[in-house]
């Protein structure tokens, strides 16, 4: 497909690392994101609150990419957040247009709404219906 074609209706933002930041990456790339979100899947309350949703997960990495539902990976992040990373790092919950096959990551800056977020600088923002 051409790049203009796959990229139609899609913001593209450069950002320039400024320097290092803290991040917590549970994508499946990382071997130790399993352990650590089995382990999280096993405290009492999260146990609970993912068998009581009515969603069916087995577990907590299938409730965190569901596409549909993205209250159980919003929760991580707000939590990740509270702990002091600065950003997450996890799989593309939904498929492509373009391929099911196509799944890659996403890095989620944590910041105040309004300000700029450290070692983190936008080069190019070429999208005039987005506001950063």
């Amino acid at each position: 497909m051409p790049r203009p074609a796959a990229l139609n209706q899609k913001c593209v933002i450069k950002i320039r690392v400024l320097g290092v930041f803290i991040a917590a990456d549970l994508s499946p790339h990382n071997h130790g994101s399993d352990a650590f979100l089995d382990a999280l899947g096993q405290a009492p309350v999260v146990k609970h609150e993912v068998a009581g949703s009515g969603r069916g997960w087995r577990n907590l990495r299938e409730a965190i990419n569901n596409p549909n539902d993205c209250s159980v990976a919003r929760g991580i992040g707000i939590a990740m957040g509270q702990l002091g990373h600065e950003a997450l790092l996890v799989q593309t919950a939904r498929t492509s247009e373009r391929s099911p096959l196509e799944m890659g990551d996403n890095v989620i800056s944590f910041g105040k709404q309004g300000e700029c977020i450290r070692n983190l600088s936008v080069q190019e923002h070429p999208c005039s219906h987005s506001s950063l």
